[in-house]
């Protein structure tokens, strides 16, 4: 079958890139889709996650855009595309605060995978990590019960957070987001972290009036960082659609 193989792709509107929102599998799957749907070809995500190269550490973004919610990787093992070992939906009144600074990238790239080669600093903290994911993330979203979500998911992160150290100071990239962080995180009911290698960080809420409240204590408090670009979002429990006009 002959393939037409020049196209002229216009985009209404894109993610940020190297921020630590995964827009890299995010935007490759969608072209593959789109192409596929476009010359009437039947492959799965999984077989276009392999064209792109997608999912050589994490298998994530991959189960985000087939189905959304709240996905734990099973990791990768050999040449074997990474599965989720386990996917959820999110509550839908639950709510994200998502902090950006927009002055800062984060780590991509041959810099990326030489790091990850060399570095296994966070290895003797498995046990501990796995404890907090199985005994307290998974059960608190089950269950819908966001004060637990919330205190260990912040635990989590501020474990992971020390993995990265030699790539940032603390816990975050961003000390702008540093200082709204820890202005904020005694406020209860709250779950913070970095996505990644930021700057790209979040605040887990229960509400959106919560999040409402909370966003307007941190721009009243730091309105001088202008830097800072902040949203409220919405958990995304659905994978990718095709919308036609």
């Amino acid at each position: 079958m002959k393939i037409q193989s020049h196209f002229e792709i216009n985009t209404v509107s894109k993610p940020l890139s190297h921020v630590g929102l995964g827009s890299g599998s995010q935007l490759s799957l969608s072209l593959g889709v789109a192409l596929c749907k476009f010359l009437n070809l039947k492959m799965s995500v999984d077989e276009i996650a392999q064209i792109y190269n997608r999912g050589q550490r994490s298998g994530t973004g991959i189960s985000i855009f087939k189905n959304g919610g709240f996905v734990v990787d099973a990791c990768k093992k050999e040449k074997l595309l990474p599965k989720a070992m386990f996917s959820s939906n999110f509550p839908k009144d639950w709510r994200v605060i998502i902090l950006n600074d927009l002055d800062l990238k984060g780590t991509s790239g041959h810099i990326e995978k030489e790091f990850f080669e060399k570095n296994n600093r966070a290895s003797h903290k498995k046990s501990e990590l796995s404890s907090i994911l199985l005994r307290g993330i998974i059960p608190s979203i089950v269950y819908k019960d966001f004060q637990n979500f919330s205190k260990n998911l912040t635990e989590f992160q501020s474990i992971t957070a020390g993995f990265y150290s030699d790539k940032q100071n603390g816990m975050y990239l961003s000390p702008a987001i540093s200082n709204i962080m820890k202005y904020i995180k005694n406020y209860d009911n709250i779950g913070m972290g970095q996505s990644s290698w930021g700057p790209m960080s979040y605040i887990f809420v229960e509400s959106n009036l919560h999040a409402k409240e909370l966003l307007s204590i941190i721009q009243n408090k730091f309105n001088v960082y202008n830097n800072v670009q902040l949203n409220i979002v919405s958990p995304w429990n659905s994978g990718f659609k095709i919308v036609r006009k």
